[in-house]
This record gives structure tokens, sequence and C-alpha cells, in this order.
């Protein structure tokens, strides 16, 4: 299922610097100047709750990097702001949302747009994980997107933030494209949490333990059914995972008799259903 998204192009001709004073450009400048001295993942996240607040409002933070176009994008969750739930952030679930960001993104040129989700927020596709980035989407109100690409087009980051309440506009959107380059500067600088780059290895975290012991599926067993809920071909699950295509199918083969299915659509439906 698609999120229930209406894209709106906010941008207008509004110049970003003619509407602010001297000393509130001033102040812009200083915010992000101090981008260029942060020295680890917690003074980013200060940095972007801060100051940084005014110019590009989020309560969440989301960037996706790699190639958009082939089987496996990295992940981060950039920011999340104290009062959304915490736990597990399965975010390898945002893949079909992000890559639908970033064709958007390619369509309009490459430039700063704005999404508003309605009061259902922003809906995952159902993929039978149950994790707090999931329920935390349902809560978002709208979105602002941008993102960065070389001239060679080897090297493509995608930022997207969410708001619980209000909508941006044509001047967040000029903000952001400002940041932009700031922003990606910062987070290329420091590590990355590495529980966030691919799908999870804690299994029962994304899928109930009751649903595991009842089809006695082992760990590698549950990660593979959860890639075919994602709608990966077993090619490009033994790509994500290391494994021969042969062994693949002689998992899937264990998998469909353990379910109790005879394919990959009914396994995907008990899944979702179960879960």
């Amino acid at each position: 299922m698609q999120a229930p998204v209406a894209p709106l192009d906010v941008r207008t001709s509004t110049d970003f610097f003619s509407s602010r004073t001297p000393e509130e450009l001033l102040r812009f400048h200083g915010v992000l100047s101090r981008c260029l001295t942060l020295p680890d993942r917690d003074d980013v996240q200060d940095w972007l709750r801060g100051d940084m607040q005014h110019y590009l409002p989020h309560d969440l933070l989301v960037r996706a990097w790699g190639d958009f176009g082939g089987t496996e994008l990295e992940h981060d969750v950039v920011d999340v702001m104290d009062d959304l739930p915490h736990g597990n952030l399965a975010i390898w679930t945002m893949d079909p949302m992000l890559r639908r960001f970033m064709n958007r993104w390619e369509q309009i040129g490459r430039k700063a747009y704005a999404l508003h989700a309605g009061e259902r927020g922003f809906l995952l596709e159902k993929s039978g994980v149950r994790c707090a980035l999931a329920e935390s989407l349902k809560g978002m109100r709208s979105a602002m997107v941008h993102g960065t690409r070389d001239a060679q087009g080897l090297s493509c980051s995608l930022y997207v933030t969410f708001r619980s309440d209000g909508r941006f506009d044509a001047p967040h959107c000029e903000a952001f494209e400002l940041v932009l380059p700031y922003l990606d500067h910062a987070m290329c600088q420091i590590e990355h949490q590495a529980q966030q780059l691919r799908a999870p290895q804690l299994y029962s975290q994304l899928i109930d333990p009751k649903f595991m012991r009842e089809n006695a599926l082992t760990g590698r067993e549950v990660e593979i059914v959860e890639w075919v809920a994602m709608g990966k071909t077993n090619s490009e699950i033994g790509s994500i995972l290391g494994l021969s295509l042969f062994t693949v199918k002689n998992h899937l083969q264990r998998i469909f008799k353990k379910m109790n299915v005879s394919n990959r659509a009914q396994a995907v439906a008990k899944l979702t259903s179960d879960v």
C-alpha cells in the first residue's frame, strides 16, 4: 500500500535572503558555519535540534544513499525528537517510499519539495514487521524532500524531514536547499549507526516470536522471508545476504513446507496476516 501522499510543489520565486534582516542573515550564517566543527553524531543532533529547527523544522530526519535503481540502499535515522516512540527502527522497510521520493525529486529537476499526508500519516508498504519507525510515520503529517547527486551520478543521497504538525512551505524548501550541502557535509564526516544501515539481524524484534515458534523458522529463514515480503527476488536476496541462488531456493522450499504454503505470495499473505 502506498502512502496517501499528495505532492505539493510549493517552490516559488521568493528570495530567501531578501526578506531577512542583516541580523537574521548573520544568525543564519552562524548556524551553517557551526556544522563545519561538529566532531561526532551527538553534536550533529544537538545542532539539528537547536537553531537549525528554525530553518529545518522536523520531528524525524532520515537519510538514504546508494544506488536507488539497485537492490539495496543504505539508511540512517539522522535525528528523532525525544517525544517520538523509541525502539527498533527497521528503516529498511522505508525502501519503496524513499525510492518514490527520489523519483519525484528527479522528475521535478532535483529541487526540494514538500508533501502532505493528511490525518492518516505516512504509511509503509505492508511488510510484516513491527517497529517504532512505522508507528512514528503514522503520526507525521508533512514531509520535505531534497537530495544530492554528483555530476557523474556515482554518489546520491536523499534527505527527508517529517513533522507531526504544520506544513512545509516555499521558504522551508528554499532554506532546505541552502542548508543541505552543510548537512550532507556533516553527515559524511560522522560514523553511522551500524544497525540502521541494512536489514537488522535481530529477527525477534521485527517479527512476532510467536509466529517464529509456530512455524519453526530459524533466524536465517525469518531473514529470507522478510526480504520476500519486501518484494525482493531470489537473486536479490542472494546478493543482499551473500548466498548463492541455489541456497536461497533451498531455504525457500523449507520455509514453504514449514509454513504449509506452496509459493511466495501465500507465504507473504500468511506472514502479514499472522503478525
